[in-house]
């Protein structure tokens, strides 16, 4: 009993001592800090600077990526400039949001380019907003994680509702993308595309639709069912069939246009709809043109469709 009673005394006093008393590799670690902080109590590149200027927007500092393609154009005679960014976004900016954006070079804060775009401009512009859409759009060289919004997502997608959503994306929305379809469309183009936008092409055009709209209208010219009920299946098939090619040309022809006009075509491929097949063509480049451009690009389908049903 004497010696269990002495074991206990000598444990409890080692832990006495451990606890007063740190071991040297531990005082080392405490001196080593403690030199830090007298040292660099304010360091540039330290992890609490670092979180520090992560948490205060007004110290942050962007720096925009180098490969961002700009456009400057003219709207209503004030010039405007469209950026498209690596990831393909793109995002139009006036002449002080352009200034301020040349002027993210990863040297100044939030907050000196608010300053310098009030004594440029003598105004207060919005440049914390124009920050974080840029770093949300991939602009910048840091992207913005958004955290928050995949736990919002995530807690979504387990309710009742979100189960839901993600069967009806199996219907709707759903697409399966081409590779490599700028160069198709550019080859297409250069095989026999480029004739579409004569003006050759165009008085043909103009003289099928009189000839078709004068037949429809011709007395004694009746329509058909499209659909029997005799063969309704086969006659169901063709109308989807009829519908899906009319619709490929109509994409097709808008991305001809874009490329009409000197631009890249980002995605094309096919997509549910509801349930149904239809074509898709990706004309955002198209925003980099000016605006006749912009113009013919989007009469370019309904032309197509014209020309389908003269």
């Amino acid at each position: 009993m004497t010696q269990l009673l002495r074991a206990q005394r000598r444990l409890w006093a080692a832990i006495e001592q451990q606890t007063t008393t740190p071991p040297t590799q531990h005082r080392r670690i405490y001196q080593h800090i403690k030199h830090q902080l007298v040292t660099h109590p304010d360091g540039e590149h330290g992890v609490w600077s670092i979180l520090r200027q992560r948490a205060d927007l007004a110290l942050y500092k962007p720096q925009r990526l180098s490969d961002v393609i700009e456009e400057t154009l003219l709207e209503d005679n004030q010039p405007i400039t469209v950026l498209r960014s690596p990831s393909g976004h793109y995002l139009c900016l006036s002449t002080a949001e352009r200034e301020l954006w040349q002027a993210m070079d990863g040297t100044r804060t939030i907050a000196q380019l608010a300053t310098m775009g009030f004594l440029r401009f003598k105004q207060l512009l919005p440049v914390a907003d124009l920050v974080e859409t840029l770093r949300a759009q991939g602009f910048l060289t840091d992207t913005s994680v958004g955290v928050y919004r995949h736990l919002r997502h995530y807690l979504a997608q387990q309710t009742a509702e979100g189960i839901g959503q993600r069967l009806l994306s199996f219907t709707h929305g759903r697409s399966f993308e081409l590779q490599h379809v700028d160069r198709w469309f550019d080859l297409l183009y250069r095989w026999g595309g480029r004739w579409l936008f004569t003006r050759f092409f165009a008085i043909v055009l103009g003289m099928l639709t009189i000839i078709g709209i004068t037949c429809y209208f011709l007395p004694g010219v009746g329509g058909s069912d499209l659909v029997s009920d005799e063969h309704l299946a086969g006659d169901m098939l063709m109308l989807g069939m009829a519908l899906f090619i009319t619709l490929t040309l109509h994409e097709i022809a808008h991305g001809l246009a874009v490329k009409h006009f000197g631009r890249h075509v980002g995605r094309a491929g096919i997509m549910l709809y509801f349930g149904m097949p239809a074509a898709f063509v990706d004309t955002s480049d198209i925003w980099l043109a000016p605006h006749s451009a912009r113009m013919l690009v989007s009469l370019a389908g309904p032309l197509c469709d014209l020309l389908v049903g003269s």
